[in-house]
Order: structure tokens, then sequence, then C-alpha cells
């Protein structure tokens, strides 16, 4: 397969389609032409992924470097993967953990009110 001369690989081909996702992000065209309206965002489990580290960190209160890191990285991607994105300042608290400036271990107050 072929496009403007280019090669493209037949297996990660995907027809066109109403719905789809790229890149991590979940694209719907299906009320377009009837409502003029689209929709982009995560999707729902990438959300409820989400949601459940959040709830086992709060419920364990322990949040390792490394584990904080991780976190703000899925947080920052759900969060900002728009124009008009809100930012990091809330996620500070868990950023410090993540990059050693606040210690890993027991959660903090700061950490709690941020997940």
């Amino acid at each position: 397969m072929e496009l403007v001369g280019l090669p493209l690989a037949e297996e990660k081909h995907t027809p066109p389609a109403a719905c789809f996702l790229f890149l991590g992000v979940q694209a719907d065209f299906s009320g377009l032409q009837r409502r003029g309206v689209m929709t982009l965002g995560v999707t729902p489990q990438r959300l409820d992924d989400v949601a459940d580290a959040m709830e086992f960190f709060i419920d364990t209160g322990s949040l390792s470097t490394a584990e904080a890191a991780r976190l703000c990285g899925r947080m920052v991607f759900v969060s900002t993967w728009s124009a008009g994105r809100w930012g990091k300042a809330p996620l500070r608290p868990i950023l410090d953990v993540a990059s050693r400036k606040a210690p890993g271990g027991p959660i903090s107050r700061a950490v709690r009110g941020a997940l």
C-alpha cells in the first residue's frame, strides 16, 4: 500500500471511522454531520485507571518517588492533552515527591489533597 509515493504498513492501516483512538486521545465525529458536534478526550478506561491509582495511594497512605513520577505522568496526560490545559500547579505536591524534593513514603496532607 502506498500514499503519495510513500509506503504504508498494511497491518497499521485503519479504515476511516466515526470514532477512533489516536495517541491516547479518542476522537468522536459521530455527531458532526447531524448536530455539528465532535468530541475529543481521553478514554473512560484511562480515566478509570488513573482514578483507581489515586484511590490506591490514598488507601495505602504511601507513595514512593517512582510511583509519584508514574502517577504524575499519567495525571498530566489526562489533564493536559489539548490546548487550554489547566496546568500542573495542582500536582505540585506529587511532582515534589517524584523529583525527590519531598520524601517518598507516608502521604503528606499536601499529597493527599492533590490526589
